[in-house]
């Protein structure tokens, strides 16, 4: 009996992970992508005047797809009015470029413009609040929350709050 149970538990879990990924856009054209980043965002159905954005960064060995199942920002989109951006990195092993002067600097034709570039996507599109824009992210996508707000102080973009999330999900 208990082992029906679990069976009906993980059953549920695994078909809510799959709603989850399966409610992110695919966006293609979000201007200048030096480095090939996928983009990969969540809108609510019921989506409100001036939403928040949140970029979620993955860590090394992931994808924007499955972060969106691991940190899942997703649940609670529609209730608190935000849109999340999940993308994905293609350098070795999927880790963010998070030390070469390419990414350092302001338009320098690294991972961080790519970036830059889906949240001034996202604020447009989607008219999202310049003022509530917030980047977070797991193990290199932590680092890379940190080149974002340095890269941020020279960019044409609202402040960023960096939320750092230093623990590695399991």
């Amino acid at each position: 009996m208990h082992a029906l149970s679990l069976v009906h538990g993980l059953a549920g879990l695994l078909a809510a992970s799959c709603a989850a990924a399966q409610q992110l856009q695919t966006i293609n054209n979000f201007g200048s992508n030096p480095t090939g980043l996928t983009m990969q965002v969540h809108v609510p159905a019921n989506l409100r005047p001036s939403p928040a954005v949140i970029l979620a960064l993955h860590g090394c060995g992931g994808s924007g797809q499955a972060y969106a199942r691991q940190a899942d920002y997703t649940t609670q989109a529609s209730s608190r009015n935000y849109i999340v951006i999940y993308p994905s990195s293609r350098r070795d092993s999927n880790c963010w470029d998070v030390a070469t002067p390419a990414s350092l600097t302001h338009d320098g034709d690294g991972d961080s413009t790519g970036l830059a570039n889906m949240i001034r996507h996202a604020l447009t599109a989607y008219r999202a609040d310049p003022a509530r824009v917030f980047v977070t992210g797991t193990s290199s996508g932590c680092m890379m929350t940190n080149v974002m707000s340095a890269a941020a102080s020279k960019a044409p973009l609202p402040p960023l709050l960096v939320l750092l999330f230093l623990s590695i999900l399991a």
